[in-house]
């Protein structure tokens, strides 16, 4: 491994043992990124700019209102309360009757105004803090899949454009298109966890129960050598038991704590005394609680699994090359906060033995040459 000193001007950066993902650390994350998906990625922080831009004067909007509603009420129980007690003693409107007054007639007006306005500016208010709230969580979970959710050994590489010819189906437009493709992904999402939920076979279940059985008979076998060879006691099986303590002090502070110390197994005592009884009992107790009709082998729901999340990638892909396509033409779309981000940036991993760094990465001048 050879290295060249860099020049006194060279930017500063940290790295990782992989170099074909050179991360800086202190500088923009996407770095490692392709030169479209990198475009992308600040688009997307642009569109969370320009939602908090839009969301912030919104806030102060409705605070304004809301002290200016507060000052009006005021006004109103002042011009309502009697003389007696420091008003003006004038009638307010009932539900039946309006006032005379044209002074409270006046606060009674404004106050109206300023409700339905409110009202207003609150629905505007969170439609637009949840459209922030969505992309920013997008845009967070991003810079940690960019600064430090890339496996060792993997590069990000340009997945390539989606014709959205390809994605629309027959008279449908954009808008149902993404609509089935998020309807697609929630289908997906439940086929998942019922792989995941999916119970064992029997035969599996019960092929895991013998093997914990023979590995507890095999540590409960008492060691008779000493006794045999010089008449020492018989070694009986031990293990480490573990207590929690927990104490109080005279303040009234709980201290916790925990005590270890060996003691006998009688639990793999029993499976070596009585093996082969337990492992009748136990499958015939497996076989009675299983499911096969709906079971899955690990191996199976590994496949299934691997099968499901290739599935969404693929759709998520579609729906993102789709609302990119959108959000270009003008329309109001936004991507989830849970997209994958993979899609919404539009790369895919490479695992790939190359050593040379890529992206920004390469342009640091004080990264030479590592072999």
């Amino acid at each position: 491994m050879a290295f060249e000193r860099a020049p006194a001007n060279a930017d500063f950066i940290e790295h990782g043992p992989v170099p074909s993902l050179l991360i800086p650390r202190y500088g923009n994350p996407a770095a490692i990124l392709p030169e479209a998906a990198r475009l992308r990625w600040q688009a997307l922080q642009q569109r969370w700019d320009d939602a908090k831009a839009l969301s912030m004067p919104m806030v102060d909007g409705v605070n304004e209102l809301r002290m200016d509603a507060q000052r009006e009420q005021a006004r109103l129980r002042q011009l309502t309360l009697p003389k007696s007690a420091g008003g003006f003693g004038l009638r307010a409107s009932t539900e039946k009757e309006p006032t005379d007054d044209i002074q409270v007639r006046d606060v009674e007006r404004k106050i109206a105004a300023i409700s339905e306005e409110l009202q207003r500016k609150q629905v505007l208010l969170e439609d637009r803090s949840a459209r922030t709230n969505n992309v920013g969580r997008l845009c967070e979970r991003g810079e940690q899949w960019l600064s430090g959710g890339i496996p060792g050994g993997n590069r990000v590489v340009d997945h390539g454009e989606i014709a959205i010819s390809s994605v629309l189906k027959r008279n449908e437009t954009e808008r149902q298109a993404l609509e089935r493709l998020q309807r697609r992904s929630r289908e997906l999402l439940a086929d998942e966890n019922r792989a995941r939920s999916a119970p064992l076979p029997s035969s599996e279940g019960i092929g895991k129960a013998r093997t914990e059985i023979e590995r507890l008979a095999q540590r409960g076998e008492p060691d008779v050598s000493a006794l045999v060879e010089v008449g020492a006691p018989i070694r009986w099986p031990q293990t480490v038991q573990r207590l929690d303590l927990v104490a109080m002090t005279h303040e009234q502070k709980s201290i916790f704590g925990d005590a270890r110390g060996e003691v006998a197994d009688p639990l793999a005592l029993l499976c070596w005394l009585h093996r082969d009884q337990l492992l009748t009992r136990l499958e015939k107790l497996i076989a009675e609680n299983s499911d096969d009709g709906n079971a899955l082998s690990e191996q199976d729901r590994a496949e299934k699994l691997a099968e499901i999340d290739g599935d969404r990638l693929e759709v998520e892909r579609q729906e993102a090359a789709l609302i990119w396509r959108m959000q270009e033409a003008g329309q109001s779309v936004d991507f989830r906060q849970d997209a994958d981000i993979r899609a919404v940036l539009g790369v895919r991993l490479e695992v790939t033995d190359d050593v040379t760094p890529f992206g920004q990465a390469a342009d640091y001048s004080h990264v030479i040459e590592i072999r």
